[in-house]
């Protein structure tokens, strides 16, 4: 590893060093992420995707156990510059799979790609650290500070700011990046194309630290479909073929619906005098979906559930 030319202060190697790590990965999260990317000499003008983020299960090559992270895009937008129309494609895409794996000790996270772990992300880094960009000729960026980060619940995160190739690379311990968790700090993709990725909000255990999930309406879905409800408990989550909502108290009468990210019904569910309801999954494919509880007094509340 190249050494900057930056001197790390004193206390930001204690803090670096002994400060307790939030690791990354963990199945009760959730990014929103969107993409603008210009394909030089196309003509299509500039195009913005929104995908969503999240692990679920995992899966062991050569002994080397790595978590399944679901890359699924639900929106995309681009302009015909020959017709001057504005295309939108806002059907749920098959998700994209992606393996990886984090070493706590170590505070880094890879990702298999090609038969082989790539480091991905890398939180040990100390101020004046370099860091290689994949696909860059080369290239390197320079960890140029490290702050502190307050998330909406108050905690305290470590911030990383990055010069060099992407001057705007910023990566947030226990978050992942500001522009993109899987293309955290390079700008380019490839020869031709340029790439801004932005992370449009993070959840955990259903609690927005990060932005707001509140985002436009651009699959059907209620503008606050990643919303959170404290007053159940839904479980397991992720599941398979059953799964079980403890209500905070019995209820005379309550409604479920489940949705599809595409904004489609695919489940509705009417229950009497219950305080925890049953749901059979058997007719639904895998997939993340978003349920809507109404109770008798019609209040409505929002949860996420992803189906194996």
């Amino acid at each position: 590893m190249k050494k900057c030319l930056a001197l790390l202060p004193v206390l930001f190697f204690f803090q670096l060093c002994f400060g307790q790590y939030v690791p990354l990965i963990a199945e009760d999260k959730l990014w929103v992420e969107s993409y603008s990317v210009q394909e030089l000499g196309s003509t299509f003008g500039p195009s913005e995707t929104w995908y969503y983020l999240y692990f679920s299960g995992d899966s062991t090559l050569n002994g080397t156990t790595y978590n399944k992270l679901y890359y699924q895009q639900f929106y995309e937008s681009y302009w015909d510059t020959q017709t001057a129309e504005l295309i939108v494609n806002d059907d749920l895409q098959s998700p994209i799979i992606h393996l990886l794996r984090e070493d706590t000790d170590e505070r880094k996270i890879f990702r298999r790609s090609n038969e082989m772990d790539e480091l991905l992300l890398d939180f040990s880094l100390e101020e004046g650290d370099s860091l290689a960009i994949d696909g860059a000729g080369g290239s390197y960026i320079c960890l140029d500070s490290i702050t502190d980060l307050q998330l909406a619940d108050g905690s305290i995160r470590n911030k990383f700011w990055f010069n060099g190739a992407d001057g705007n690379a910023r990566l947030i311990e226990g978050v992942g990046a500001e522009n993109g968790l899987l293309h955290p700090i390079w700008a380019l993709l490839l020869s031709g194309y340029q790439d801004q990725g932005a992370l449009i909000c993070f959840t955990e255990a259903d609690v927005d630290l990060y932005g707001t999930c509140e985002f436009p309406n651009y699959s059907g879905i209620s503008n606050k479909a990643i919303s959170k409800s404290p007053d159940f408990l839904l479980y397991p989550n992720p599941a398979q073929e059953m799964a079980f909502l403890n209500l905070r108290e019995e209820q005379k009468e309550v409604r479920i619906k489940a949705w599809n990210t595409n904004g489609r019904l695919c489940l509705e569910k009417q229950y009497a005098h219950v305080r925890v309801c049953e749901l059979s999954l058997n007719g639904l494919s895998p997939g993340m979906y978003f349920l809507t509880i109404q109770e008798a007094d019609g209040e409505i509340h929002n949860l996420r559930l992803i189906k194996q």
